[in-house]
């Protein structure tokens, strides 16, 4: 089993987030946090976990428009927080996952 995978399926906030940034596009920690009801801090902390294994991406432009962030209200928002969005590699996981989440936690056990 992947690495990546493994350390997803023991932590469901991780797959939370994942889920939630997938139907967001890009998101901010304090929004993911009200969807979730994840703490902020457990938020930031997985984030960045997320990040280091290569399932997000932090985003970079100065200004999103709410075609590419689909829960900003505003047609346009300049960036006060830091953005996160799925990166490909995270998409592919949830994907597994959607397929097979109960042999995964199967095999996680065995």
């Amino acid at each position: 089993m992947d690495e990546r995978l493994r350390a997803i399926l023991l932590d469901w906030r991780m797959i939370a987030i994942m889920r939630h940034l997938k139907r967001a596009n890009v998101d901010y920690g304090k929004s993911i946090m009200k969807d979730t009801g994840i703490p902020l801090g457990s938020v930031v902390q997985l984030l960045e976990q997320l990040e280091k294994l290569g399932l997000v991406n932090r985003i970079d432009k100065p200004v999103l428009k709410n075609t590419y962030a689909k829960f900003k209200r505003k047609h346009e928002v300049r960036k006060h927080h830091i953005y996160y969005g799925l990166s490909r590699n995270g998409e592919l996981i949830l994907r597994e996952l959607d397929k097979s989440l109960p042999n995964l936690y199967v095999e996680l056990i065995l």
